[in-house]
């Protein structure tokens, strides 16, 4: 409660003027019990005037209510407080997200590669966004197309680039290759699938890619 909320109280309760209520205030410490006295002692008000009494249960009473409803605007303001800094904090986080988001978009690109390593294609995560939100379909399409041809996709940068990432990504275009290769045999003729099984028993399957970081690209 500020000063000038006290003075309106204490002229409220004891019906004393303005001036007199802020005289006695501040020649009580701003404390409002001792305001009433001050004014009972100098014969501006009478006893027991409003809720305010010199009896000494009294004002120990009214002192109790008096730190309960300072204790509930402390209350008050610290839920402010606390909302005030949730929201400072959501947003923080948010801003992060942001700003990660947008260096791996920036950083880190997807690399196309040949069956023997060699990279065909360099293209930008940004810009790869770009193009799927443009023409969606036909990079879909060009995508499968290349991967049923023999290349595959690798990610580079500091943030997709790890060992790991790629590992996973491998195992998943060798099983892709594998259902590619199950329909083609499906779809051959028996001259050619005897032809397949003749190749698979003589020699190591050619299509699973084991990645590895080109010299000129390892950091």
């Amino acid at each position: 409660m500020d000063r000038f909320e006290l003075v309106e109280k204490l002229v409220k309760s004891t019906g004393v003027s303005y001036a007199d209520a802020k005289a006695a205030l501040e020649a009580s410490g701003w404390d409002l019990l001792d305001a009433a006295v001050w004014l009972e002692k100098n014969g501006i008000v009478e006893g027991k005037t409003g809720h305010f009494s010199t009896n000494p249960e009294q004002q120990q009473e009214q002192r109790k209510q008096q730190e309960e409803e300072r204790r509930k605007e402390e209350r008050a303001r610290d839920s402010v407080r606390n909302s005030s800094a949730s929201r400072n904090s959501g947003k923080g986080i948010f801003q992060t997200v942001l700003r990660k988001a947008r260096e791996i978009i920036m950083d880190n690109e997807i690399v196309v590669c040949k069956r023997n390593g060699e990279i065909f294609l360099e293209v930008p995560i940004w810009l790869f966004i770009i193009l799927l939100i443009v023409a969606f379909w036909p990079v879909i399409i060009a995508i499968v197309v290349l991967f049923v041809i023999g290349f595959r996709y690798r990610l580079h940068g500091p943030d997709l680039g790890s060992e790991r990432v790629n590992s996973i990504l491998n195992r998943a275009e060798n099983a892709a290759g594998d259902f590619v290769d199950r329909m083609k045999n499906q779809n051959s003729s028996p001259k050619h699938k005897a032809y397949d099984a003749t190749r698979e028993n003589t020699q190591t399957r050619d299509n699973v890619y084991d990645y590895k970081e080109p010299p000129h690209r390892e950091e």
